[in-house]
């Protein structure tokens, strides 16, 4: 891995972890396939780590539904 590819996964990370955006930080991230790859995959992990979540909060909600349905 070069310098190059390094700084743009450091800017990817950053930009993932909601830093302040700076006038390099796009141009490196887009004009290396690598960087372009990890946020990518960022990017899944994260809508899969959400739709986990979602679904644990639905999968408990309807838990409690059934449980007080079968209550009364």
């Amino acid at each position: 891995m070069n310098d190059k590819t390094n700084k743009a996964l450091e800017y990817v990370s950053a930009l993932m972890d909601g830093e302040a955006l700076t006038d390099e930080m796009p141009d490196a991230v887009l004009a290396d396939e690598e960087a372009l790859r990890a946020w990518h995959e960022y990017h899944i992990i994260g809508d899969c780590i959400r739709q986990g979540a979602a679904a644990s909060v639905a999968g408990e909600t309807m838990q409690s539904i059934y449980s007080a349905s079968n209550r009364g």
